[in-house]
Parts: structure tokens; sequence; C-alpha cells
């Protein structure tokens, strides 16, 4: 395991070398419009210049697609174990392909409505940023991530995805089932705003990120590390065989249990709600670990995510009253006092990613998160 995950790591730090580059050796070069549809076959560099746009149907088989300036192609397909695909630029996509051992380094901003990783070998490197529909890793393919992932799905089948660092936001549903195997780490963080699925032989390891799923978690699997849920929080697999860390599952539910349901098996240590994380505590409201303190919040956010405003409203406005705003790294974003009951933050220059909130006043400290993906 730590053999695997320093091998990742490194190839992080290569990956962000790499993306500092220009498009080199190029065969052909792309400096206006472009609508054709192009082939590119092994020994070819097909470049896009920064004033370059390519519209047509791009296929690579054998040959290196470079982009530093943008691709608006509906489809896009790299195929075989000598296709390469790197973006320096933007792409509009509808569909991206990466099958047969192929590579695509997104060094960029990618928005793309379906990405395919797919096939022993093949692998998606996002080092920036990327938002997708739908993102899926099958069938012994790899996704790294060290930059912005925002999907509304996500699916690991048979695949592997390593998070390094770096935040992928799930908008619905996350999936890690069939023999799949999911890295949160290095404080990388994972956060699905509805269902977390870790299934059928998979394995699940978030010891050294954070992970926090809204609604409701679900696990028949192997599971480690540390998991925030909103709801039901449902356990048929294994918990705590990846090492002898401590497993928190902080369920803001069923806090006393820990567990609303567990047919599985528990190995180690499961501890509920006490994590190093400072919400995962507030948010159980524990008292003596026996029962559940059952506290409204005062404090309502709200579009979540938000894009370019925040909006904050207090149920119970008081004076003197403090809000403190950090990112998952712990660093102070923002620091002010709430002088009336409805306010607003601009967060249009914000990066995408979670953020907690601590509203302090005289007696009490309420904490939270919320998402903010432009």
């Amino acid at each position: 395991m730590k053999k695997l995950l320093f091998l990742s790591a490194f190839a992080f730090i290569i990956l962000h070398i790499n993306l500092k580059g220009q498009c080199t050796s190029c065969t052909t070069t792309i400096t206006g419009l472009d609508a054709t549809n192009h082939i590119i076959s092994a020994g070819q560099t097909f470049c896009i210049s920064s004033t370059g746009i390519c519209t047509g149907l791009i296929t690579v088989s054998g040959g290196t697609l470079c982009n530093q300036g943008h691709i608006g192609s509906s489809n896009v397909w790299v195929t075989g174990a000598t296709s390469v695909f790197n973006n320096l630029g933007t792409i509009n996509s509808s569909n991206i392909l990466v099958d047969n051992g192929a590579s695509f380094t997104n060094g960029g901003t990618a928005t793309i409505d379906s990405l395919l990783i797919t096939n022993p070998n093949s692998t998606f490197w996002n080092g920036v940023s990327m938002t997708t529909i739908r993102l899926a890793i099958t069938d012994s393919a790899q996704c790294h991530n060290s930059g912005t992932i925002a999907t509304d799905f996500l699916g690991d089948s048979l695949g592997f995805v390593y998070n390094i660092s770096s935040c992928i936001l799930v908008n619905y549903d996350f999936y890690n089932i069939y023999n799949s195997f999911y890295i949160n780490d290095n404080a990388g963080c994972l956060y699905v705003n509805r269902d977390w699925f870790n299934t059928t032989g998979s394995t699940f390891s978030s010891y050294y990120g954070t992970a926090n799923v809204v609604r409701n978690w679900y696990n028949s699997a192997l599971f480690g590390g540390e998991i925030s849920v909103g709801n039901i929080s449902d356990n048929a697999g294994t918990i705590g065989t990846l090492a002898n860390n401590v497993n928190d599952i902080c369920d803001a539910g069923h806090p006393v249990g820990g567990l609303d349901v567990n047919t599985g098996t528990i190995v180690g240590t499961l501890t509920t709600c006490q994590s190093t994380i400072s919400y995962c505590q507030n948010n159980c409201g524990i008292s003596s670990l026996i029962a559940e303190q059952s506290k409204q919040p005062t404090l309502t956010l709200f579009p979540n995510p938000a894009s370019t405003s925040l909006n904050i409203t207090l149920s119970a406005f008081t004076p003197n009253q403090q809000l403190i705003i950090t990112d998952v790294l712990g660093r102070q974003i923002s620091k002010f006092q709430i002088s009336n009951s409805k306010s607003e933050i601009n967060v249009s220059e914000w990066n995408n990613g979670v953020y907690f909130y601590q509203l302090i006043n005289n007696k009490d400290t309420e904490q939270g998160k919320f998402i903010v993906n432009h």
C-alpha cells in the first residue's frame, strides 16, 4: 500500500512538471478555426496553438494530440497504448473515450458531458480543473487527480482512482464497485451530495483525506478511514482492515452507535464522532458518548453549491456573532462580524472545493460546510 501511494505521488510531481511545458515536435499545427475531422496516427503529433480552435471529430490512434487552444469537438477518441492526449488549453466536448492503454492528461480546463476511461493501462491525469456530467473508470483503467473534478456521477468499476491533495465533488451519486480501488490521500477530499456506494469486492481508503456524504452511505466491501454521513450509514462489509488507524463513522443521524445498520465486520478500532475533524464532533452532538443532543441549526447557507455568491440567513440573530470560514487544509479564508439576520458573501473568485464555517457567539459555536463550484 505505501509503495503504491509513493509511486502515485511521484507520478503527480512529474505530471505537474510536464504541464508547465508547451506543445513540441508538431507535425501538424492548427492556428485558426478548423472544422475538419482528424485521425492522428503513429508518428504524428497534432498540435492546436493558443489561437487554434478545433470543432471536428478527433481520433488519436497511435499518435499525439496536444492542445494549447480550444477543442470544441463533439467526440474525441484516444485509443491504443502509444496514443497520447495532452490538454494545456480548454475543452468543451460532448464525449471523450480513452481506451486500450491510451492516456489523457488535463493541464487546462475541461468541460465534458461524458468521460470514459476503460481497458488496462488506460490513464486519465487531471492536474487542473474538469467538469463533467458522467465520469467512469472501468476495466483496470486509472484516474489520478491532483486538481479539481466536479461531476454529477462518478462510477469506478474494476478501476483505480487516486485522489491526492485535491477535491472530487460529486453532485449526485458515487459508485466504487466490482473490485475497484479508491485512495483518498494526503488531504484529498471527496464530497458526495447524495449517496455513496462501496460494494462487490472493492476497497475504499480515506485515512489521510476527508470524505463527506450528504445523504446515505452503503458499504458491503472494504472500508478504511474517516467519513462524515448526513443520513443513513449501512455497513454489510468490513471496516478497518486496511491499516491500524482509527476508523471514524461520523453519522449526524445516529451518533451513539456510529452505524444505523451493521451486519458486517468491524476490525481494529471504530470510534463515533471522535474525529480530528471539528465539524464531525459538532454535527453529531455527542454528550458523554451516551445520547444525541437535538439542536437545530440557526444558520442557513444557500445556494449550496455556490458559484458567485453565498447567502447567509440566521433564524435567531444576536449581536457580536462572528463567522469564520476555512478550506479543507484549515486555512482561514474569511472572518467577519455578522451585523444582521441576512447577509451575502462573494465567492466568485474562490477556488472550487469544500469549505467549513464556524458561527461563534458568546455562548456557543455552530459549525458546518458548503461547496463552491463555478
